[in-house]
């Protein structure tokens, strides 16, 4: 079933289910299959991730997002892009954002990836990014962009400590 919850399962066969016959007992009426069935959710991650085209005010990113071979089917999602001093997302990074302040945080839109599937896509990102004081223009200095998979976390994944890569230093 569809709400199936993720895990191992063996496949049940069973003669009168519904108890209809009679038996001497009625016990012994199932038998579990000798192989188990995995059902699994997906693993979005980033797979490649590179930074281009560098201007005063817009710069460009082109990422590769993946399911892998032997997870469940991923829906529509995000990727984020943060400004980073190192490989590994934490709370000091920069959130890229819209420049206005009444914009929005920069994404990319993921179609639905089946397992083995992947969406590779350049994004032109401006160079603002937003925090809690509101919109800023990026800081002039050698950075990574972080792309991140499923950015807004709403996606319930097999892993969801691998949705981040790093791009090579860049310098802005």
């Amino acid at each position: 079933p569809s709400n199936a919850a993720k895990g191992t399962y063996k496949v049940l066969a069973c003669a009168d289910r519904l108890d209809q016959g009679a038996e001497l007992d009625e016990h012994d009426n199932c038998s579990a299959s000798s192989t188990s069935i995995d059902i699994n959710g997906p693993d979005l991650r980033i797979s490649q991730v590179s930074v281009s085209a560098i201007t005063t005010t817009t710069f460009n990113v082109t990422d590769k997002t993946s399911n892998p071979v032997n997870v469940g089917v991923a829906p529509a999602s995000s990727t984020g892009f943060y400004l980073s001093t190192d490989t590994t997302k934490s709370s000091d990074d920069l959130a890229i954002h819209d420049c206005s302040v009444s914009g929005s945080r920069s994404l990319r839109a993921v179609p639905s990836l089946t397992a083995g599937q992947s969406s590779t896509a350049t994004t032109t990102l401006p160079r603002c990014y937003s925090d809690s004081t509101g919109v800023h223009p990026l800081p002039s200095g050698t950075f990574r962009v972080l792309a991140c998979a499923d950015a807004p976390d709403d996606i319930g994944e097999l892993n969801e400590n691998n949705n981040c890569l790093a791009s090579a230093a860049a310098t802005f």
